[in-house]
């Protein structure tokens, strides 16, 4: 487990790095008007949180005792991570959401979508407080939306 954290630390680090030094300089444009955030900023940002993360990842993984890892628990996590028709169903119910959340932002905007979206999230999970699946869908939405709009200018569709 701890040789598998490394590597993958590596690896992130090393997409990050290929992100922050060639990827995002040469391809998103850094030009723009005053007062305004440049365009590459939040691609900046990700990729930076992304390395550190995986910086992170590697230190406490280098940090760790061989000997710290049990053998018979992570054969029996491993065991129970495993990708099976429950899964199956869960990334089929989620694709489906997706694609008619896409349909209804689409056609209807960002509030009605996210509204119906919220509210039949909260119904599958199982809460059945009518008030409360109501005002969460009506405030949620709206808030995001006047929060992109007043900090980022940025109107939702």
């Amino acid at each position: 487990m701890r040789r598998l954290d490394l590597i993958s630390s590596l690896i992130i680090v090393g997409l990050a790095g290929f992100a922050l030094i060639w990827l995002i300089p040469n391809h998103v444009p850094t030009r723009h008007d005053p007062g305004d955030l440049p365009p590459n900023l939040m691609p900046l940002l990700s990729a930076g949180a992304l390395g550190l993360a995986g910086l992170l990842l590697g230190i406490s993984a280098w940090r760790k005792k061989e000997k710290d890892f049990d053998a018979a628990k992570m054969n029996e996590a491993a065991e129970t991570m495993g990708f099976g028709l429950t899964e199956l169903k869960n990334l089929g119910v989620i694709l489906a959401a997706s694609g008619v959340y896409w349909l209804i932002m689409k056609y209807a905007g960002f509030e009605v979508a996210s509204a119906i979206l919220i509210a039949a999230g909260m119904w599958f999970g199982g809460l059945r407080k009518i008030w409360l699946m109501a005002a969460l869908a009506i405030v949620v939405p709206v808030l995001v939306s006047k929060i992109a709009w007043y900090t980022l200018n940025i109107k939702l569709p």
